[in-house]
């Protein structure tokens, strides 16, 4: 796994900060699967996340991207976060520039709470 950044911008009064070492396991295991081309920990896009970009070996090749967001905080509570990003086309058009991009995403947290979001 790569240098730890501090996260302590990432505290939230209910969950606490980031659990940085939580997040370094889940890093090397994600890193051992086949499932994933690359697992990165705290990048700077989400510096308080490891995110995994799957391999797209797995998926329809109308799909550019597919990526596994994991956020841990010291209190246990956690934040998943999976995500597809693809060219929409309307069905039986194979040729020509894509009709729009869009995304799927789909986010469970400890809360309870789980988002599904298509755009």
């Amino acid at each position: 796994m790569p240098k730890r950044r501090p996260a302590d911008d990432d505290t939230v009064p209910e969950v606490g900060g980031i659990d940085t070492d939580i997040l370094e396991q889940i890093g090397q295991h994600l890193e051992r699967s086949n499932r994933f081309a690359e697992t990165v920990f705290q990048p700077e896009y989400a510096p308080s996340s490891v995110v995994a970009e799957y391999d797209m070996g797995y998926f329809p090749t109308a799909l550019e991207r597919a990526y596994l967001q994991v956020r841990w905080y010291e209190t246990g509570d956690f934040n998943i976060h999976y995500s597809e990003q693809y060219d929409w086309r309307p069905l039986g058009v194979s040729v020509g520039p894509p009709s729009k991009r869009s995304q799927y995403s789909l986010t469970f947290s400890s809360a309870s709470r789980c988002s599904d979001t298509r755009g």
